[in-house]
């Protein structure tokens, strides 16, 4: 989440057994035991167009901020009113 928050630009490859993988649908999501999959991830990651990176890291640091204290709790004591 760190490295999303503070680039301007590049790609997030993320291994899909991360536990952040989870909230972060906006990464490359790869599973770091298949090699092939891993290697055309990386190499999408390199040939990505700047605007597509781009947009997927605002929208990775737009889910990355409503993941603060306060979005949790709220979430938390909706959870319990349903």
């Amino acid at each position: 989440m760190e490295y999303a928050y503070t680039t301007d630009d590049g790609a997030l490859v993320l291994s899909n057994l991360a536990g952040a993988a989870e909230y972060l649908k906006e990464a490359l999501l790869v599973n770091p035991y298949d090699l092939d999959g891993m290697a055309a991830a990386l190499d999408r990651a390199l040939r990505m167009p700047k605007e597509e990176r781009r947009e997927r890291l605002v929208q990775l640091k737009q889910r990355i901020a409503a993941l603060d204290i306060q979005g949790w709790a709220e979430r938390f004591i909706a959870s319990l009113e349903r």
